[in-house]
This record gives structure tokens, sequence and C-alpha cells, in this order.
């Protein structure tokens, strides 16, 4: 088995891989404990992480070292994917930005756009020649609302809903519109702005992340929403580093 481990700001995910993934789990912080019951009676021949969180890197090293005895292997932003960086500054990537397009590459072509919505949501670039250009970061839309109700007092004890309509009746429903609406509507200006300065229309656009299960069914049915993109991109990296 390989295990795949991708480390965001607020979530890790970790899979276990024989040619698919047989099982996941998603957590809010990677302890001894859950690693150990997670790992419980699987031989794991290689372990590789993703992680843009660097104070807890070593931790989770620590753990790996402890339960399984090996060392992992850390995506970087000189491991060699087969992406030409075409960056200002390449050290600045972050490994999920890469394994997407990586992954995005590997399992549908070139060009692509990758629309990441945790945390952040990012909006990054591969073009057809297998070169990451760079793109976009934002707020993520659970960050945004959350600073929204935390900043507008008449807010505070507003939720969302999935919208039915642009216009909101009452605060919920606004709140709702904005977030949702908001969201998919950014993505689609990103996107579309994107493929005008690559000169092709013919883009592949994939959504993952945690919010891309609400956000995906607004928009246009040309994008592909694939939940495990990035421990698929693992376990791809896997095979050849």
């Amino acid at each position: 088995m390989i295990l795949c481990i991708d480390i965001g700001n607020t979530n890790a995910v970790l899979g276990l891989y024989n040619e698919k993934c047989e099982k996941s789990f998603r957590t809010d912080r990677i302890t001894e404990q859950n690693f150990r019951n997670f790992v419980f009676g699987t031989c794991i021949k290689k372990i590789i992480i993703s992680c843009v969180n660097s104070e807890i890197e070593s931790e989770v090293k620590e753990i790996i070292n402890l339960v399984l005895k090996k060392e992992p292997i850390f995506i970087r932003w000189d491991s060699n994917l087969g992406l030409k960086l075409k960056l200002k500054k390449p050290q600045e990537i972050g490994a999920d930005l890469l394994i997407g397009g990586f992954a995005a590459t590997i399992k549908y072509g070139v060009p692509n756009i990758v629309v990441d919505m945790g945390t952040a949501t990012t909006v990054f670039v591969v073009n057809k020649n297998k070169e990451f250009l760079g793109g976009a970061i934002t707020a993520g839309a659970i960050l945004s609302y959350k600073e929204l109700l935390a900043k507008a007092s008449k807010l505070k004890n507003a939720t969302f809903l999935k919208p039915t309509k642009y216009i909101g009746q009452d605060t919920n429903e606004a709140v709702g519109s904005g977030v949702i609406y908001g969201n998919a509507l950014m993505i689609e200006g990103f996107v579309n702005k994107m493929k005008q300065e690559l000169g092709e229309d013919d883009v592949k656009v994939v959504i993952t992340g945690g919010m891309a299960n609400i956000i995906y069914e607004f928009l246009d049915n040309s994008y592909i929403h694939d939940d495990n993109l990035l421990l698929d991109g693992l376990f791809e990296a896997s095979k050849i580093l």
C-alpha cells in the first residue's frame, strides 16, 4: 500500500492506495492515535506527503517515524513531476498547487485549470506545454463568510443555505446568494479571463476542495468535480519519486 497524505491549512486527508484509493480519512489534526488507527494492519511501502502547513510538518514526520519507522517523501517546489515552473519565484509555490496541477495533467490532460476551494480558493494554470504558469489566490468561501459574520454585527447570527435565486428576500437568503453565487461567479470570471490569457478554448477545468461539493452544482457542466484530485496526484507522484 502507498500512504498519501494531503495536509492543508485547516484539515488533513489521508488515503491508502493500491492502484486506487482503498480507504481515506479526514481530520483537523493528525495525532499518534488516529494515525495508528488508520494504518493498523496495513503493509505500507511508501509514504508521500503534500503539506502547506510548515508548523506541523515536523510533528507529522515524527508520528510517521514512530508508528511506521519509515521516512516520508515530501512534495517540494523542485520535485521532478514533469512540470516546468514558469514562475518568478518557483521556490514559493505551495505543494498543494504543484500536486494539483500535476494530478490534473495526468488525469485530464493539458491545458488545465485547477480550482481548489479550501481555506483559500486557488485558481492555477498549466498550459499545453506542461508549464505551470501561476494563477490567483483569494480567501476561501468559509473564511470570507466567517469574517463577514465577525465584522458585521447585524449578520452575526446569519446562516447560509443553498440559494434558489440571486435576489435573497431575507438576511439568510441574501447571505446564501452572496456566498454561493458570489464564489461561483468569481471562479467563472477567473477561469474565463485565464482562458483568454492562455489563448485557448479547450481547457480542462477541475474543481476540488471542501467547498467544491457545494459550489460545483452552480457552475456550468464543463467543470470537472474531482474530490480526490490531490490524493490521486500524490499516488501518481509516488510512482516517479
